[in-house]
């Protein structure tokens, strides 16, 4: 999935600058260094090129997985939140509902709200011509990558017989063959 992951990156970058740079009207964006605000233009522009979009990118991986949370209430779940690490290097953030199975259905829907939901509000956020528009190019990148998980998960699900029914655990989801009554 990593190699997946690294795959999708350019993708994104193309898919999502282009609609930041397709989109009218058109927002440019300049400023004027004044000479007695140095040290302030400096912080400013460190600030709008490096921190915000990895502010922007915590934010939207907070939101992808309040998303997940979102569609396990609308299956009749109480979502859980939490973070680990992967093979002690990989930090991650994650939604579970242990304890409650869903139909197929349902879980499909949890699976894919981030990826719709996420994309929406992002686009929808980049529609006015201010500066966010930029700044949400590669936290919408992120979130894109981030989603070959939940598309793996869909793929796999999607072969499973209709009566099936899932368990998400903080380790991935266990699934049973329910027979039709």
């Amino acid at each position: 999935m990593n190699v997946v992951m690294l795959l999708l990156f350019p993708v994104g970058l193309i898919l999502f600058g282009t609609l930041a740079n397709v989109m009218r009207p058109v927002y440019s964006f300049s400023f004027t260094l004044d000479p007695h605000n140095t040290l302030l233009a400096i912080f400013a522009i460190i600030f709008i090129v490096v921190l915000s979009p990895l502010l922007l990118i915590v934010l939207t991986l907070i939101f992808h997985e309040w998303c997940h949370g979102l569609a396990f209430r609308w299956a009749g779940a109480k979502p859980r939140y939490g973070a680990k690490l992967v093979k002690r290097i990989l930090p991650i953030l994650y939604a579970t509902a242990a304890g409650k199975w869903l139909t197929k259905r349902q879980y499909l829907v949890v699976a894919l709200a981030p990826t719709v939901l996420v994309n929406l509000v992002g686009v929808a956020l980049m529609w006015p011509p201010t500066l966010l528009r930029y700044l949400l190019v590669l936290p919408l990148v992120a979130n894109f990558c981030g989603c070959v998980g939940d598309w793996w998960m869909t793929l796999f699900i999607l072969k499973l017989p209709a009566s099936t029914m899932i368990e998400d655990t903080q380790e991935g989801f266990r699934y049973r063959y329910e027979p039709p009554a």
